[in-house]
């Protein structure tokens, strides 16, 4: 998940220098757009999972 974390940061830095600094990149449309270039079918609350997992913070792993 953190290899997938850190693509999408660099993608989302990577569209906004592009569009420049007032751009906003929402994380569902560009998973979305993956997808359809991927032609993948996706349902609307999958897309809402996957920003979730995302977004949320790293959760600090314990060794038992």
């Amino acid at each position: 998940m953190d290899e997938i974390y850190q693509n999408m940061q660099l993608f989302t830095e990577g569209l906004q220098s592009f569009l420049g600094s007032g751009a906003i990149v929402v994380e569902k449309a560009v998973l979305s757009r993956i997808a359809t270039d991927f032609e993948l079918e996706v349902q609307p609350e999958s897309l809402d999972a996957a920003v979730k997992l995302i977004q949320a913070p790293k959760r600090k792993r314990r060794c038992v």
